[in-house]
């Protein structure tokens, strides 16, 4: 059975790999909030009447904002990848080809690029609601920042809701904001890039215990949240060929090693 050592090894490991999923998370935001700046500026200066306002309206509006999304992608994929191969790794191409690969039918950058371009939806929607009401642009940046785990509760969205000519303009075209299975593209990128690290995390841990000869291994929780699968994984040894943490979205726990 895996010793005292071994087991204070394994925790001391989790609680590295949940820095760096804290630490992915602190970046994603700023990201987010770079890019959503960005945009504020770009479309402000375009001067587009509020009765028209779309990104699509304009050519040059619409590739600008594009480019900045572009950016974003790009930036989330480049700190995933940081942050998803501990630095000891001596496997990392290889570690972070596992994490992007195709699950449930999407890879990491199809999915990475759905919600960057959903999140250029968010942030249009609030930009039309500030012309709307005739709101700064830097007012508008401001309020971005509180609301982006729930950008249709934006105070500036909301009151422009409210009016008439604001909720046409809003809901027109075929895009109904604020509807969807997700609160926010925050929300989106978070689940995907979190599980993205912890699967790179415990990707190098299994490999370092296959190469140490390991036939099987143990989970322990990470968290006291309340699951089910997550408590009844931690009941016997597992055998190496067996699925291994993350067993599901924002699962913390980890594995110890049976020799």
């Amino acid at each position: 059975m895996p010793t005292k050592n071994d087991i204070e090894e394994a925790k001391a490991y989790l609680r590295q790999r949940l820095e760096a999923e804290e630490s992915m998370r602190d970046n994603l935001e700023s990201l987010m909030l770079q890019a959503a700046s960005r945009i504020v500026d770009i479309a402000y200066r375009y001067k587009i009447h509020p009765s028209n306002f779309r990104f699509s309206r304009n050519k040059g509006l619409e590739k600008e904002v594009n480019e900045v999304i572009h950016w974003l992608k790009q930036r989330i994929e480049i700190y995933t990848e940081r942050y998803s191969v501990p630095t000891d790794s001596e496997d990392s191409e290889n570690i972070f080809a596992y994490v992007t690969a195709q699950r449930h039918g999407k890879t990491f950058s199809e999915r990475n690029n759905i919600y960057c371009n959903r999140y250029k939806y968010e942030l249009e929607g609030v930009i039309a609601a500030g012309l709307i009401l005739g709101i700064a642009k830097e007012k508008i940046k401001e309020s971005i920042s509180p609301n982006l785990k729930h950008p249709y509760s934006n105070p500036i969205f909301k009151e422009a809701m409210q009016k008439k000519a604001s909720a046409t303009r809003l809901l027109s075209n075929g895009i109904s904001y604020g509807n969807g299975r997700t609160n926010s593209m925050f929300t989106a990128l978070d689940k995907l890039t979190n599980y993205g690290v912890s699967q790179g995390w415990m990707r190098h841990w299994w490999n370092m215990g296959s190469e140490k000869g390991a036939k099987g291994f143990i989970t322990f929780r990470g968290s006291s949240y309340p699951c089910q699968t997550c408590s009844e994984y931690t009941m016997y040894v597992h055998n190496m060929s067996d699925p291994y943490p993350p067993l599901h979205l924002n699962c913390k726990c980890g594995m110890y090693f049976v020799y």
